[in-house]
């Protein structure tokens, strides 16, 4: 056998011996996603929160199970699991055994206050876990505790404590509004000395208690604010990144969710077009939002219908492109577009 033989044979080889050694729930960046809530349980009444108030609705069980079990198929392979608070949810360590056994990588969203109940759990799920998503709004405790909850800062800085010990991977994400634009700075230098993997960040979204408490930030603040993250960022050399409500893409996708690679699931068991759409506690948009209920469907029947229905919200957006003096203003390109959108269709 020749030199370039052995090569080939050894290159088979190592490629064989790293891909059997990959966690299997560990999505790849070509799969798609879920963001899938839990429950409308909540212990934190956040001054920004835009989700509306309702009596304590869970996801049923087999609902979670019955996506799991058929959307492998069609090559989605992670869940990002939200709320209301996701760890309040009855039978959240069952969904991450679910979840896990099926083959998905996840993630989850969490105030951390009942976190220490969790993270010993978590442990044996590490390999599985993308990350785990802190909600920390100020570097200031008494700040962050006035915006969320009273104890809500010192909590989080155990939980730091134990992710950093306990080696799970966590980032921190904060919404950004007129409380804490200029905190930007503090809480990317924060997030590194705390060990976070990185610092995402959200901003305000248009709702009955941001508005009554002045949070959302203008368009001109909006686009300050994403001009000064990517310099935060490269000064401390660490990662920055922020959500679609602060900028998303400058095409007719706009985001992931408009593209039909990630796919939101309220807690009644429908598909909605967002996460951060299919509770709004505006009627309108929230109505609006539901794209189709999975309760009484098969995945690739409802999958069929979100196409479609995505397909004809990228014809409106495209007609909309005819109309516009500057498709790269941020209102055009970020959540409000959506918001503004929904809130603005006919029954």
């Amino acid at each position: 056998m020749n030199m370039k033989n052995i090569f080939w044979e050894n290159l088979k080889k190592n490629a064989a011996k790293e891909e059997s050694s990959r966690p299997k729930g560990v999505a790849l960046s070509s799969q798609g996603s879920f963001v899938v809530a839990l429950t409308t349980r909540c212990n934190f009444q956040c001054r920004h929160c835009l989700r509306k108030e309702s009596d304590v609705i869970d996801l049923p069980f087999e609902i979670l199970e019955k996506l799991a079990r058929s959307a492998k198929k069609y090559n989605f392979g992670h869940m990002s699991l939200t709320g209301g608070e996701p760890l309040l949810y009855p039978f959240f360590k069952e969904a991450v055994e679910l979840i896990v056994s099926c083959g998905y990588s996840f993630n989850f969203v969490t105030n951390g206050y009942v976190f220490d109940k969790f993270s010993e759990f978590l442990l044996q799920y590490r390999k599985n876990l993308l990350n785990i998503i802190f909600s920390l709004e100020s570097v200031d405790e008494a700040s962050q505790d006035d915006i969320r909850r009273k104890g809500s800062y010192a909590r989080l800085l155990e939980d730091f404590s134990v992710c950093r010990r306990s080696k799970l991977p966590f980032i921190i994400q904060s919404v950004i509004t007129p409380l804490n634009f200029d905190e930007l700075f503090n809480l990317a230098l924060f997030a590194k000395k705390k060990g976070a993997q990185a610092l995402r960040l959200s901003t305000a979204l248009p709702c009955a208690r941001t508005a009554s408490n002045s949070l959302v930030l203008d368009s001109v603040k909006r686009g300050e604010l994403f001009i000064l993250l990517k310099q935060v960022s490269k000064i401390l050399k660490f990662p920055v990144y922020y959500t679609a409500a602060i900028r998303s893409q400058d095409s007719v996708n706009l985001c992931s969710a408009i593209g039909v690679t990630e796919l939101a699931l309220n807690v009644n068991g429908d598909f909605a077009q967002c996460c951060d759409l299919a509770d709004h506690d505006m009627e309108r948009v929230r109505k609006n939002a539901v794209i189709t209920s999975f309760k009484d469907k098969t995945f690739a029947e409802a999958l069929k219908i979100i196409s479609q229905y995505q397909h004809k919200f990228r014809c409106r957006r495209i007609e909309a492109y005819q109309s516009v003096k500057d498709p790269s203003d941020l209102d055009f390109n970020s959540c409000f577009y959506c918001i503004n959108t929904l809130d603005r269709l006919e029954e």
